[in-house]
């Protein structure tokens, strides 16, 4: 099993799915799996590690740690696009 390409099997069926190429990558690349997994409508996201780099150390200067993966508030649409879509219903 550690011969498949995990991630093209899951491209199709997931909202992200991606590799982690380098120990430090780790928070940067698990938090743009969770922005993809919640961003619209909520779905899911494969995140493979291969086990050499989820045992490698890293020096924690060089690794950046997203602050918030996602917005605290909703995106809302531009009301006037709003009423102009609704008037077609009226």
């Amino acid at each position: 099993m550690q011969e498949l390409d995990h991630v093209s099997i899951m491209k199709p069926i997931t909202k992200f799915a991606a590799t982690v190429p380098h120990t430090q990558r780790i928070p940067e690349i698990i938090s743009m799996a969770f922005r993809e997994a919640y961003n619209g409508r909520p779905g899911p996201s494969f995140l493979e590690i291969p086990r050499d780099v989820l045992d490698a150390k890293v020096d924690l200067d060089k690794v950046r740690f997203p602050e918030k993966y996602r917005l605290p508030y909703k995106v809302h649409g531009d009301p006037k696009a709003i009423e102009l879509a609704a008037s077609w219903f009226q």
